[in-house]
């Protein structure tokens, strides 16, 4: 079983280095072993399990001959998952506020990392990690349709003739705050896409991508900027305060956007000295008031 202080604190580091807010330390590690017996099944002598209050998990079956570290933050949901981890290690991290379901993972070397931040919703899809360190980034607020793919590896390996070495590295995938991951989307390895962005249906993504935009195509390119998204449907943005009272998730998840609530109720605000050393200075324009 990992150390959940030693591994709160490589949480917080992935998010200064992706350039996101880490939760808090008892919004997603207050609890060891938390999730009821058969909840998850599989390789139960290879799981390290981590989470917080109100959590709720089904039909999680996770397989292959490495080990697994589950986190399930506050008031997170994860249902019909199947993890395989056939060698090496991965974290999967499913932030406060999450409904992760119908999802597939991979997992190939050491040091894997799967995150998925605070107020995310997963409808159906595969993820695969392969490289030792390689990581999948989802930050907060994010909305995935169905069947999107996001591969941090080809898995097969493309040489030069004239130097002879390997010229597709494995590559880590960060999809930044608010983003809109629409049908069938194909997220390529070293990804690095800013907040705020629509990736339009079936769209196949590479390389950098600027927030505020909207992304399309194969392969994908910009066909608009200076725009966002919202999950209510809605006429004017100026209407999305009056949706709060119905939309209790939206609300937690600006307000520790905004405000750096804490989701779970009973925070004591511990290691609050890790987290600050990873916070960082960040606007968010999608939220209205």
């Amino acid at each position: 079983m990992k150390d959940p202080v030693a591994l709160y604190e490589s949480y917080c580091l992935l998010c200064k280095n992706n350039l996101s807010k880490p939760i808090w330390y008892e919004d997603g590690f207050l609890n060891r072993d938390r999730l009821a017996e058969g909840e998850v099944r599989g390789n139960l002598d290879r799981l390290s399990l981590f989470s917080s209050a109100r959590t709720f998990a089904e039909k999680v079956n996770f397989h292959g001959e490495g080990a697994l570290t589950l986190i399930v933050e506050f008031w997170a949901r994860i249902s019909n998952l199947n993890i395989n981890v056939s060698a090496g290690d991965l974290t999967l991290f499913v932030g406060p506020y999450s409904g992760i379901s119908n999802l597939v993972v991979q997992s190939f070397d050491r040091g894997g990392w799967i995150c998925f931040g605070a107020g995310n919703t997963v409808n159906t899809g595969n993820i695969l990690v392969q490289g030792d360190g390689a990581g999948v980034f989802f930050w907060h607020d994010c909305m995935f349709s169905t069947n999107f793919h996001v591969r941090a590896s080809d898995s097969h390996g493309i040489f030069s003739y004239d130097t002879r070495t390997r010229i597709n590295h494995d590559a880590s995938i960060r999809v930044g705050d608010h983003s809109w991951v629409g049908r069938s989307v194909m997220i390529s390895k070293g990804v690095w896409a800013e907040d705020d962005i629509v990736f339009g249906q079936g769209a196949v993504v590479s390389g950098k991508l600027s927030g505020s935009s909207i992304y399309a195509g194969v392969p994908a390119r910009k066909v608009r900027e200076n725009v966002t998204w919202e999950r209510a449907r809605i006429k004017h943005l100026d209407d999305l305060p009056s949706t709060y009272y119905y939309r209790p998730r939206q609300k937690a998840v600006n307000s520790f956007l905004l405000d750096d609530q804490p989701f779970h109720p009973h925070v004591t605000f511990a290691y609050r000295d890790i987290r600050n050393s990873s916070l960082i200075s960040k606007k968010y324009p999608w939220i209205s008031r």
